[in-house]
């Protein structure tokens, strides 16, 4: 097996034909879509957490969880 890192396969990517990275972001989302679908409604639901974000409870974000 061969290891490739995201960085890499990125680049190499930008090297296709328009038409050729069309294919292979279908291929993507065919192979990986509900993956893709998964990790979109978590960065949605993270914004619901902003009204955290704030100097007030700033002492809570290095909180220990255990």
């Amino acid at each position: 097996m061969i290891a490739v890192k995201a960085e890499d396969l990125l680049g190499e990517v930008a090297k296709l034909a328009p038409n050729e990275r069309g294919r292979f972001a279908r291929l993507l989302l065919q192979e990986y879509g509900e993956e893709f679908e998964e990790v979109g409604w978590l960065l949605i639901a993270e914004s619901a957490f902003d009204l955290w974000d704030n100097q007030e409870d700033a002492a809570y974000d290095h909180y220990p969880t255990r």
